[in-house]
């Protein structure tokens, strides 16, 4: 083999390699997006964090091991999955069910006629007494009175 056939096949090569690695990463957005969208109806993450966790998690190595222990007891993982595991272990951010119950007493009606007009009484009983308030205090006055 002459140097330029040498040079060409490990071209070729790197070439190969490269497009491995792209399939590879191009594999593992799928599968960490897929997982995401799991935390994310879990209610575990908030569904516009989504795209920067899943950014992150992509820059997470596959390879380079991180070591956990407790006690006496070692647990390795690769820096991704141990990720995945924090955020499968994470509590609940939102809660997506109804949480209303039909049986609730409805708020009480407020009467805005009402109390203008117990609000202009009250301001011209206390004008007659001669303290002028303004109609705000007046209406204010009027819905502690009424609480």
């Amino acid at each position: 083999m002459t140097q330029e056939e040498i040079n060409a096949l490990k071209a070729q090569n790197a070439a190969l390699i490269a497009e491995v690695n792209q399939a590879k990463a191009a594999a593992r957005k799928v599968e960490y997006s897929e997982f995401l969208d799991g935390i994310v109806k879990e209610g575990k993450l908030l569904p516009a964090l989504k795209h920067n966790v899943l950014a992150f998690m992509e820059s997470l190595s596959t390879e380079q091991v991180v070591e956990f222990s407790e006690g006496t007891a070692k647990t390795s993982q690769p820096q991704a999955e141990a990720f995945k595991a924090l955020l499968s272990a994470s509590p609940k951010m939102v809660d997506f069910r109804e949480v209303a119950h039909g049986d609730l007493p409805s708020e009480p009606q407020i009467d805005a006629n009402a109390i203008a007009e117990q609000a202009t009484r009250l301001q011209a009983e206390l004008k007659a007494a001669g303290t002028d308030i303004s109609f705000a205090e007046a209406i204010t006055r009027t819905q502690k009175k009424g609480a």
